[in-house]
């Protein structure tokens, strides 16, 4: 059993169409202590309307599971209860059509969205809910600035492809990219969430802090 809650994500963006397919894979090792009659994911993404649309939901071994979107709860209602260290694999299917960013975005209304100099794939996915006697994600709404969510630390992947894009396309993420073929691959452990930026124009520094960590940045001038 894994020690957290394993990520997989399988994204395809059309950059100029400013849609993304989403198919997402959620192995979710049941470590709370408790039956679990049904998972509760924070969709950031459904905070506006039309943003997304939830495709499929299904649970391996599980033919009643099903999901709902309530406001920017995700909930997988499961037929067969989830007991105490055994081990759940859910799929989730979404469309997202990005909207326009506003002319002076802020912190929240500018990570998800696209303008004519960058597209931004942030608080983009359905995330795993941190549980505490209860889903977290359904005790209070995202707030507007700080912590947002509270969202469970998971290992993510991210299969991303892209097409549709302009010459000389810069991508910067949470993580370095590995190219497979004609798609890039993204990988993080231990985080509760993966952003993606693209766009043409950025300019990019870097450097260590003294415990030897390196930061990018990435910038517009």
């Amino acid at each position: 059993m894994p020690s957290r809650p394993q990520v997989s994500l399988q994204a395809d963006l059309d950059y100029s169409a400013h849609r993304v397919h989403v198919r997402e894979e959620i192995v979710y090792p049941n470590r709370t202590g408790a039956t679990l009659d049904h998972l509760a994911l924070d969709a950031l993404a459904a905070r506006q309307p039309g943003v997304m649309a939830l495709t499929g939901v299904s649970v391996e071994g599980d033919w009643e599971a099903w999901g709902r979107l309530n406001g920017t709860v995700l909930r997988i209602n499961l037929g067969r209860p989830l007991v105490a260290n055994a081990v759940l694999v859910a799929a989730i299917e979404y469309t997202l059509d990005l909207p326009p960013i506003p002319p002076h975005a802020d912190g929240t209304s500018g990570v998800l969205g696209w303008n004519t100099r960058q597209t931004n794939l942030g608080d983009w996915f359905p995330a795993v809910s941190a549980y505490r006697n209860g889903w977290l994600a359904e005790r209070s709404p995202p707030h507007v600035v700080g912590e947002t969510t509270t969202p469970e630390t998971v290992d993510i992947t991210l299969d991303l492809g892209v097409k549709n894009a302009p010459d000389g396309l810069q991508i910067m993420a949470s993580a370095p990219a590995q190219s497979i073929g004609e798609r890039l691959r993204f990988t993080v452990s231990g985080a509760r969430s993966l952003a993606v930026s693209l766009g043409t124009g950025f300019q990019v520094t870097e450097a260590r802090t003294t415990s030897g960590t390196l930061v990018r940045s990435a910038f517009f001038q």
